[in-house]
C-alpha cells in the first residue's frame, strides 16, 4: 500500500477526532516501552503479547486491513508469540 496515502488519510480522521487518535498514539507509545524492556529481559512471550497489541491498535487506527488481520492470526494459530503488521499497512 501506499504510505503516503495512509499517513494522509490517518491525518484527515485525527483533524476530525483527535482525542481518539491521539490516545490510540499514547497507547502505542505505553507500548514500545514495555516493548523495550521486554526485549531486554528477553521475555519472548510479553513481547510477543505487546506486539498483538499493538496490532489491534493498528485495527483501530484503520490501518491494518482484514487480509493482514488474516495473516497475523495464521501467525499467531502456527505458533507465534505474537504478530502485527509492518510498514505502514493497508
Amino acid at each position: 500500500a501506499d504510505t503516503a496515502t495512509i499517513v494522509k488519510e490517518l491525518a484527515r480522521r485525527r483533524e476530525l477526532d483527535s482525542v481518539t487518535i491521539d490516545s490510540l498514539f499514547n497507547r502505542i507509545t505505553f507500548l514500545v516501552e514495555e516493548g523495550k524492556s521486554a526485549l531486554e529481559a528477553k521475555d519472548w512471550v510479553k513481547f510477543g503479547q505487546i506486539m498483538s497489541g499493538n496490532e489491534t491498535i493498528l485495527e483501530k487506527l484503520q490501518v491494518s486491513v482484514p487480509k493482514l488481520v488474516a495473516l497475523c492470526n495464521v501467525a499467531l494459530k502456527a505458533g507465534a508469540q505474537g504478530a502485527r503488521l509492518s510498514g505502514s499497512g493497508g
